[in-house]
């Protein structure tokens, strides 16, 4: 099967689970879409809605994704539910840390943290909504933001109108953790992330990028001249999950990105 007709399988699907991760520092990015049936896998530089805009056409799908402001061209979001609840987590686990806390203090971090998690697992059990139980499920959480300190309320408040969007659709997932498995990188660290990899799910489309990343460094600009705008050639990998190529693990080609 053809990368082309797997983009479009994807650019059809009921609902897409998207992604991303850092490649060779922030010089480019993985992005992954999947749903059911097959998984696209495209390198291409910067996080920018152009760049997003350029190698997922699948705006109309609705998408569960995390909250970088580039998954916004998608018309119907789902804010990813594991993102909020393990930055939640974080949060508790740093007033506890914290150096003369009360006890009081980690009791009440403890009990926003079981609230959060008390609504999601609530939310879940519904299957499915209407517009005006959504809404007064968005009342609720907004109540749970309010109580958070710092930074993490306004993050919480302004996720609230995305985070109960599975319920309008059945199906949906509330998380994009099966995005995350299909990019599968355990271990990256900035000083040298290709041999963790190299050794995950997807190790073969690491290696590949790595080959093109590097013939881009030292052949073609991989930045345009001052360095700002995204990388001008990508890797792409459509994989169907169903229907695999005889003999091969991906297809791969590379594409051109728009001048910007």
């Amino acid at each position: 099967m053809e990368h082309t007709s797997v983009r479009l399988w994807a650019s059809k699907a009921r609902f897409l689970i998207a992604d991303h991760v850092s490649v060779l520092g922030d010089i480019c990015q993985g992005w992954v879409a999947t749903d059911p049936d097959s998984t696209v896998v495209e390198i291409a530089g910067g996080r920018e809605v152009a760049v997003l805009d350029a190698h997922f056409p699948y705006h109309k799908r609705p998408v569960t994704a995390d909250g970088l402001a580039s998954y916004n061209i998608f018309e119907v979001r789902q804010r990813c539910w594991a993102h909020i609840l393990r930055e939640s987590d974080r949060h508790v686990r740093a007033v506890k840390k914290r150096a003369g806390v009360s006890q009081t203090d980690c009791r009440n971090a403890e009990t926003r943290h079981r609230r959060l998690q008390q609504l999601y697992h609530e939310a879940k059990s519904i299957g499915t909504a209407t517009a005006q139980q959504c809404e007064a499920l968005v009342r609720r959480l907004l109540d749970i933001a309010a109580t958070y300190p710092g930074k993490f309320a306004n993050k919480l408040a302004s996720a609230a109108g995305n985070l109960f969007t599975f319920l309008l659709y059945e199906g949906m997932e509330p998380t994009n953790n099966a995005a995350e498995r299909e990019i599968q990188i355990p271990g990256d660290t900035p000083q040298d992330p290709w041999p963790d990899r190299q050794q995950g799910k997807n190790a073969e489309v690491w290696r590949t990028a790595h080959m093109h990343t590097d013939m881009a460094q030292t052949g073609t600009q991989l930045l345009s001249g001052d360095g700002s705008h995204p990388a001008s050639t990508g890797l792409i990998r459509a994989e169907p999950k169903r229907v695999p190529p005889a003999g091969q693990v991906g297809l791969y080609s590379l594409c051109a990105l728009p001048e910007m």
